[in-house]
């Protein structure tokens, strides 16, 4: 049985519920209307999907 590093996997899983978790702020202070926190949480939600993204290249590459 082949030994598997899970540091991609859990990188993803991370990046995963960091970005979910910032589109929920994102979308909540939309709800409220104040427009310093949105643009607030923005620059964590545009933080969060560069991540995001740099996890799922990471995952794909290593699966080739």
């Amino acid at each position: 049985m082949a030994i598997v590093d899970a540091g991609p996997y859990q990188d993803w899983i991370r990046a995963f519920d960091q970005h979910e978790r910032a589109e929920r702020r994102h979308e909540a202070a939309w709800g409220i209307g104040n427009q310093a926190l949105i643009a607030y949480l923005r620059l964590e939600l545009d933080t969060a999907a560069k991540e995001l993204n740099a996890a799922t290249r990471t995952l794909n590459d290593q699966s080739r």
